[in-house]
């Protein structure tokens, strides 16, 4: 009897070293496929694409681990650039940005989006709500794509 012991214990010791737990089955979560540097390719307003102009194609967003966003954007339309740093949440497929006292009597302006695509070299996302306007009409949504670049 006690020899069986002994071999079941081998057996099962084993079978559950040879357990690798990451075994290539393991999903990236969505919060980590964000996360890097994103440059902007197109906007889409209602069902219109306009061409952007070079100012606009220098435009990215870098999503952090800690929440953070930083947006390196156009502030005057003459490729004058600037970088804020602003704060998401990403959850169900909802991203949800948060621009600090920038809303109505000082307070927070939200935006929330509906992540269309994400993988790893694209993120596409509609902007479909905001903290001043509510919900938006189907015709006034805008869709942004970007591309991974780090």
């Amino acid at each position: 009897m006690k020899k069986y012991i002994q071999f079941c214990l081998i057996v099962i010791t084993l079978i559950l070293s040879s357990c690798d737990p990451d075994d290539g089955n393991q999903v990236t979560p969505p919060q980590a496929s964000i996360l890097g540097e994103w440059k902007l390719q197109s906007i889409t307003y209602g069902t219109i694409s306009e061409p952007l102009d070079d100012c606009e194609l220098m435009q990215t967003f870098t999503f952090t681990a800690n929440g953070n966003l930083d947006v390196y954007y156009d502030t005057s339309g003459n490729c004058d650039f600037a970088t804020r740093t602003i704060f998401y949440v990403l959850e169900n497929n909802i991203l949800t940005v948060t621009v600090p006292e920038e809303g109505g009597n000082g307070s927070d302006y939200i935006i929330k989006n509906n992540i269309e695509t994400l993988n790893q070299t694209t993120l596409v996302f509609i902007e479909y709500w905001d903290s001043i306007d509510g919900e938006y009409p189907q015709e006034d949504r805008v869709a942004y794509t970007y591309t991974k670049i780090n």
